[in-house]
């Protein structure tokens, strides 16, 4: 594993509905599922980045699910994309996720907020 990875998720607040059932059904290889205090919680296949910042993951990810993101955004509220950021603290120096302004745009454009979790890379399942 590099000294930083990434996971990509995103999380949508409201009550269960025919809707995120219907999307669910569409999405055969995305892992969704119900928060146990309501929500719905969308995790699409990861992909992978050549460059390793959270600029570059998050541009490749809502570039290339942009269809999904659009169709969730008409279901409940308060859309969110969550990304998981799980760095080697031993061997790291300085976090720095590489933000750019025109990635958190684009992210904005489409009606959702970007929640960062930081975690010890000894968390991750691939570490």
């Amino acid at each position: 594993m590099s000294d930083i990875g990434f996971e990509f998720d995103i999380l949508i607040k409201g009550e269960r509905t025919e809707a995120f059932d219907v999307f669910t059904a569409a999405n055969p290889d995305w892992g969704c599922r119900y928060g146990k205090n309501g929500g719905f919680l969308a995790e699409p296949p990861q992909l992978t980045v050549d460059q390793p910042d959270a600029s570059s993951f998050i541009a490749l990810h809502v570039d290339a699910y942009a269809a999904q993101l659009s169709a969730l955004r008409v279901f409940g509220h308060g859309h969110g994309i969550r990304i998981a950021v799980y760095f080697d603290s031993a061997t790291m120096t300085a976090l720095n996720l590489g933000l750019k302004p025109s990635t958190m745009a684009l992210v904005s454009a489409l009606g959702y907020e970007v929640e960062f979790c930081l975690y010890p890379s000894t968390d991750h399942g691939d570490g």
